[in-house]
């Protein structure tokens, strides 16, 4: 594995974040993220960030007025990869 292929720069670290809870992470996706987490401190607090936001749209699902997570979360992937 060379090191050009575990190298992740912060918008492909959010975007990995983002993926993980979509699908499955490859071998070097999961270890150029942890690498990046490692040493990367806004990074890491975005994924903190983006856990809460998760849990509490998981929590508002049942909620009269729920958010479609789901919908939300690919149109996100999809404007952040397009």
């Amino acid at each position: 594995m060379s090191e050009r292929h575990l190298h992740v720069n912060c918008r492909k670290a959010t975007e990995l974040v983002e993926e993980r809870t979509a699908r499955k992470l490859g071998l070097r996706e999961r270890f150029g993220l942890w690498l990046h987490l490692l040493i990367c401190a806004g990074c890491r607090a975005y994924e903190r960030q983006s856990a809460l936001i998760d849990s509490w749209l998981e929590g508002r699902r049942d909620h009269p007025s729920a958010v479609d997570s789901a919908a939300l979360q690919q149109r996100i992937l999809r404007d952040t990869t397009g």
